[in-house]
C-alpha cells in the first residue's frame, strides 16, 4: 500500500512556543501513522485576515495532486468562518484528498460549524467520495 503523502498546516496567533509545540505533534502524528510528510507551512492570522500564504501553500500542491491529504491540529486551524471552512474542503473533495485532524472528529467538527451537510450533497451530486 502506497504512504499517504501529507502537509502539515498550523495556524496560530502570538505565542512562537504554541506554534512549534503545534507543528512538533503534527509531525509525530504523521510518524506514528506512517506519513510522509511532504510539507508544512504556518499561518499567524486570525480569522479576519484572508492573506494566508500557508494555507495557500498547501493547497496548491493538494490541487496539483501532491499531497493525499491536510493535516492540522483541528478542524477550526482552517477557519472559524463556515463558508472559508467550506471553501478550503471543496477544494480538498476536489482533489480526491482528506482532512486529517490531530485525533478530534472531522465530521462532528464540520457538523458544528454548519458544513458537514453541505459537503454530504456535495459529494452525492458530484459522485465525488466523501473522506474525511
Amino acid at each position: 500500500m502506497k504512504q499517504k503523502r501529507v502537509w502539515i498546516y498550523t495556524r496560530l496567533r502570538g505565542d512562537i512556543d504554541q506554534r512549534a509545540a503545534q507543528k512538533a505533534r503534527l509531525l509525530q502524528d504523521a510518524m506514528e501513522h506512517d506519513y510522509t510528510v511532504v510539507g508544512c507551512s504556518t499561518d499567524e492570522a486570525d480569522d479576519y485576515i484572508l492573506y494566508r500564504p500557508g494555507l495557500r501553500a498547501a493547497l496548491r500542491a493538494v490541487c496539483k495532486g501532491e499531497v493525499d491529504a491536510l493535516m492540522v491540529t483541528r478542524v477550526l486551524n482552517i477557519s472559524h468562518v463556515p463558508h472559508r471552512l467550506l471553501w478550503v474542503m471543496k477544494k480538498l473533495q476536489n482533489a480526491g484528498a482528506i482532512l486529517i485532524a490531530g485525533g478530534t472528529d472531522v465530521e462532528k467538527e464540520l457538523a458544528e460549524m454548519g458544513v458537514a451537510k453541505s459537503l454530504r450533497d456535495r459529494a452525492q451530486r458530484k459522485r465525488v467520495a466523501l473522506r474525511w
